[in-house]
């Protein structure tokens, strides 16, 4: 199981610090009672409002606050947290680096 797609993409610059969701889509169906977004020690983990939560069997959605200029990183499934597990056998995603940089604030 793999990520397929971010948001924001993984690399982005110049995104709205005004975003208010981090969306993750995996390449199968995942258990939707388990996640594991994992702080990056080397950079800034977002500040969460919310419990993530799943927005379909695909996307996890991970509600958050972001400052302007400021460069973003998570890990999915890092260390020992592997909790982003598939629905049907309960195998593991890949770990994934989720990176990004907000623009100024608007």
């Amino acid at each position: 199981i793999q990520v397929v797609k971010t948001e924001p993409v993984h690399g982005a610059s110049g995104v709205s610090p005004a975003l208010t969701e981090i969306k993750v889509t995996f390449s199968a169906p995942m258990r939707q009672d388990s996640y594991s977004f994992v702080i990056n020690n080397e950079k800034r983990f977002p500040d969460h409002t919310a419990d993530p939560y799943y927005l379909d069997e695909y996307t996890c959605v991970l509600p958050v606050k972001l400052e302007p200029d400021t460069e973003y990183s998570m890990l999915l499934n890092a260390g020992e947290y592997w909790s982003f597990v598939g629905a049907a056998d309960g195998q593991p995603a890949e770990s994934y680096e989720l990176t990004f940089t907000t623009g100024p604030a608007q």
